[in-house]
């Protein structure tokens, strides 16, 4: 993740104190994203307020947010998939 910023990878970790700590950061700021897009798409429908308009602002916010669709979903092969390149990313990054 570093390289693909052009930052130095220690840098990195002055940040984020650790692995964990970086996947924290990464999946608060998805579920964040996620809710404002939610909220946006809610505040612009004249029928926001109605559960039909909820679920289906969740459902095109969802499509946007494909880490939040798996877990939303818990879909074990989203979620299995979407682990397995973070994972492979903090691989690279620590090697």
């Amino acid at each position: 993740m570093a390289e693909a910023v052009g930052l130095n990878r220690r840098l990195v970790y002055l940040v984020f104190p650790s692995k964990d700590a970086l996947i924290q950061a990464l999946l608060l700021r998805e579920v964040n994203s996620s809710m404002d897009a939610w909220k946006c798409y809610l505040e612009r429908d004249p029928l926001g307020g109605t559960v039909a308009s909820v679920y289906r602002g969740l459902l095109v916010t969802l499509k946007q947010f494909p880490l939040m669709a798996a877990m939303y979903t818990r879909d074990p092969r989203d979620v299995w998939h979407l682990s397995h390149q973070a994972r492979q990313f903090l691989r690279e990054l620590s090697a």
